[in-house]
């Protein structure tokens, strides 16, 4: 079993800030429902909310595809609001996620070669 993790930042398009904040919290109550292998999932706003940062850790990818089943609407939704840079660290998600989720070929992943956890 490999933890990931995921780090996203958005760049929230003016006048969004509260329609985001609303969807955000929307993913909040969903991971803390339903999802026990999402070990942390938190959200960061700059002071202007301009920028948000979310920083998650899953206990192995199957929980990765849980949270993805779970937040791709949501996550969408947030996607026309704001402009998202994501990375993913552990095991390759790529052909697990088989289009069925917001992340592009472009953005970035790393597997674990060091650490303690």
């Amino acid at each position: 079993m490999e933890r990931m993790f995921t780090y996203a930042k958005f760049a929230i398009h003016p006048g969004k800030a509260a329609e985001f904040k609303a969807l955000a919290r929307q993913c909040v109550d969903i991971v803390r429902e339903q999802e026990p292998g999402t070990l942390f999932y938190e959200w960061f706003l700059n002071d202007a909310e301009t920028e948000c940062v979310a920083i998650d850790g899953y206990a192995d990818l199957d929980a990765v595809m849980l949270h993805v089943e779970h937040i791709a609407p949501l996550m969408r939704q947030l996607m026309t609001i704001s402009d998202r840079f994501l990375e993913i660290y552990g095991a390759d998600p790529t052909e697990r996620f088989g289009g069925r989720t917001t992340s592009r070929p472009s953005e970035f992943y790393a597997t674990r070669f060091a650490g303690k956890l």
